[in-house]
């Protein structure tokens, strides 16, 4: 109880200082996920055999999971340099800009280059 108080000492009352940050971290989790979800059913439903599905799925997955083993190390090194919360926000700007550059690309070509 102590510490709930020294914490929320500066802020409003009945809002946490973190509230902002546990947001936009939750919708970040959801926006990866079901961003995922859809590239990765988009890339099974453009093949017709099973093997060919089972390998463009996990094509697709190997290629999502690059930009969070580059950009990981160098984010943390910047944020112990800047102000974390510059960071942040700079990094969920670029996230929106990449996602709707993705998502602009699959709503013109879903099946992805892949021809039927």
């Amino acid at each position: 109880m102590l510490a709930e108080r020294q914490i929320t000492k500066g802020s409003p009352p009945g809002k946490h200082p973190l509230v902002g940050l546990l947001i936009s971290q939750a919708l970040g989790a959801f926006n990866d996920n079901a961003w995922k979800q859809i590239v990765v059913l988009l890339a099974i439903t453009s093949v017709a055999s099973a093997t060919a599905s089972q390998e463009r799925a996990a094509f697709a997955q190997v290629i999502l999971l690059i930009p969070l083993i580059v950009f990981n190390l160098p984010g943390g090194a910047l944020a112990d340099r800047l102000s974390k919360r510059n960071v942040l926000l700079a990094m969920k700007a670029l996230e929106l800009v990449l996602m709707l550059l993705g998502t602009a690309v699959l709503f013109l070509n879903p099946a992805g280059g892949s021809r039927r």
